[in-house]
C-alpha cells in the first residue's frame, strides 16, 4: 500500500515563502549563471508565478529551489534542458511536500528513460534550508 505524502503543515512555515536569491541558488546549483538564467526565463514564459520580483531581485522559496535542483540533476546528467524537460520537472514537484516517487525522464527515442531521486533532492534542500534558516533565526 503506498505512503501518503506529508501534509503540507508538516512542513517548515518557511518552505513557500521566497527568500532564496538568485545568486543563493546559483551558489547551491553549482550551475553556470547563464546556464540558469535561461532555464529560470524559459519556466518563467510557460508558468507565471514562478519567482518574485522584490526590490529589483528574483527570489525564490526553498520549494522552487527543489525544483532548480530536480532540474539540476538532469543537467548533471547531461540531459539538454528544454521546455519538455522543464514541464517534466515542475508538473511532478508541483505541489510543495516531500515526494514518495522518483523522477523518470524518458529519452527523445523512447528507448531509454533516468531516474533521479526526487526524495534525495528534496530531503538535501531541506536540510540546507532548515541549516540556513537556524542561522537566520528563523527555524
Amino acid at each position: 500500500m503506498p505512503q501518503e505524502p506529508p501534509q503540507l503543515a508538516a512542513l517548515p512555515h518557511w518552505w513557500t515563502r521566497r527568500e532564496v536569491n538568485f545568486a543563493e541558488v546559483q551558489h547551491v546549483t553549482q550551475v553556470p549563471p547563464d546556464t540558469l538564467y535561461s532555464w529560470f526565463r524559459l519556466i518563467r514564459a510557460m508558468r507565471d508565478g514562478f519567482g518574485e520580483k522584490r526590490r529589483g531581485e528574483w527570489a525564490f522559496s526553498a520549494h522552487e529551489l527543489y525544483q532548480f535542483g530536480l532540474i539540476t540533476a538532469l543537467y548533471d546528467l547531461g540531459i539538454p534542458i528544454g521546455v519538455a524537460q522543464l514541464n517534466t520537472v515542475l508538473d511532478f514537484a508541483k505541489e510543495p511536500h516531500r515526494p514518495t516517487d522518483r523522477l523518470y525522464t524518458a529519452s527523445r527515442t523512447g528507448l531509454a528513460f533516468t531516474v533521479i531521486d526526487a526524495p534525495g533532492v528534496f530531503d538535501v534542500i531541506l536540510n540546507m534550508m532548515t541549516r540556513f534558516m537556524e542561522v537566520q533565526g528563523d527555524a
